[in-house]
């Protein structure tokens, strides 16, 4: 409660409102007037509630980051899935080709012609 009775602005619970408010701030409480002192509940509560909106802004921002990064994670691992899917492909065909070329009797040159072509 010692930052309402002094006179510099960094120790005001709340800026917002000009002169009359420093005033209202700075006077002691016995001479207040019950008009001052409403003036002062109300502000009091406006801060709470612009407190309470500031805490439920700063919460839905971190909900949202960490949202955007469970899906980049998602994405990462989708990409690395499709990526092990296309090298399992390329080696049953490369397989699947060495054993038809085995099989046709093909000489190691065409083979190793044809597994480069593969390889691209």
């Amino acid at each position: 409660m010692r930052a309402l009775y002094t006179d510099r602005k960094a120790d005001l619970p709340f800026r917002r409102g000009g002169l009359m408010l420093r005033r209202i701030f700075l006077t002691p409480p016995r001479d207040r007037s019950m008009e001052q002192e409403a003036a002062l509940q109300l502000l009091a509560i406006e801060t709470r509630r612009l407190d309470f909106e500031v805490a439920k802004w700063k919460q839905q921002q971190a909900l949202r980051r960490e949202a955007l990064q469970l899906k980049a994670e998602e994405i990462a691992l989708k990409e690395a899935t499709t990526r092990q899917r296309q090298q399992t492909h390329v080696m049953e065909l490369r397989a699947k080709l060495l054993k038809a070329l085995d099989e046709a009797g093909a000489p190691p040159a065409q083979t190793r012609e044809y597994l480069a072509l593969l390889d691209g």
